[in-house]
């Protein structure tokens, strides 16, 4: 296909090489050029809070299952849990909890890191896996009335700082009571700027290919955007007045906008970015299949 595309997202750390991330493998396939660039970074926090919560012992347990919405989340527990003593028996008793994860991508590192199967991976969105969580929460509590066994009442909501509130909103309405900790923040990758510039450039040099911006995360759009605009790249920008055959026209550059999913869609959408193409599943496949729909592949 004769398009190129830039992944606004960093390559996995396990991923010894670039190359070997399942976005830049799935793109490479199939696009004629693919470039990727991180547009942030993250830390943990609240390491005491969590490493606290992961000793509770099963009488102590006020926890009936775990949501995590990012693989971030999933490493700030992981990396907690590892520092404690006695981690891989705290490990089998969270492993006796329910857990949820939005998304192919944040079941796998719960899989991965943890050795936990995770319910609501095919969901990809907060609103679907809200339904998820509380049916189960539902079935727990109608479990609960016919035995004498008390059921933990909370369940344990691992978040960054810079969350949405969609799936708080949708647990208080179906007043399924949850305790949110923050485990990890997020802020600009130092080398944005330059990273952002050196893959425009190399786009520039194939003017007549469709060029893609796909953005993974609603801090990713608030981050790399400013950057994009600073650059005159902004996907808004109306083409220039040109006649066909011109030097203008050999130099312009059509930007086509993908989101991994609907809650991006609306952070850019909030930014005033039309987003061309959603992918119906948050995967490397689920974004190169919208895409091409797009185009009409």
């Amino acid at each position: 296909m004769a398009a190129h595309i830039l992944l606004l997202r960093r390559s996995t750390d396990s991923d010894a090489h670039e190359q070997h991330d399942a976005y830049v493998r799935e793109f490479s396939a199939h696009f004629k050029q693919v470039h990727c660039v991180a547009p942030l970074t993250d830390e943990f926090v609240a390491e005491s809070t969590l490493a606290c919560i992961i000793q509770e012992t099963p009488e102590q347990a006020s926890h009936w299952g775990v949501v995590v919405t990012s693989k971030r989340a999933v490493e700030a527990f992981s990396h907690a849990l590892h520092r404690l003593e006695h981690g891989e028996a705290l490990a089998r008793w969270w492993r006796t909890v329910v857990w949820f994860a939005v998304g192919p991508g944040t079941a796998a590192a719960l899989r991965q890191a943890l050795a936990i199967e995770a319910l609501g991976a095919e969901a990809g969105e907060a609103v679907a896996l809200s339904r998820v969580i509380i049916d189960q929460w539902t079935a727990i509590k109608e479990a609960a009335a016919t035995t004498t066994t008390t059921t933990a009442a909370t369940l344990l909501f691992l978040s960054g700082e810079q969350r949405r509130d969609t799936l708080p909103r949708q647990l208080n309405a179906a007043q399924c009571p949850f305790r949110e900790v923050s485990v990890y923040r997020v802020r600009e990758c130092p080398e944005l700027a330059e990273e952002l510039s050196a893959a425009c450039a190399a786009m520039r040099r194939e003017q007549h290919a469709a060029h893609w911006l796909a953005f993974f995360s609603p801090s990713g759009v608030h981050f790399a955007l400013p950057h994009l605009n600073g650059m005159d790249l902004s996907p808004t920008r109306p083409p220039a007045s040109r006649q066909a055959g011109s030097d203008d026209e050999a130099a312009a550059m059509t930007w086509r906008v993908a989101a991994i999913g609907a809650t991006t869609a609306g952070a850019l959408e909030a930014a005033g970015i039309r987003v061309d193409a959603v992918a119906d599943i948050p995967s490397a496949q689920g974004l190169r299949e919208a895409i091409q729909r797009c185009l009409g592949n």
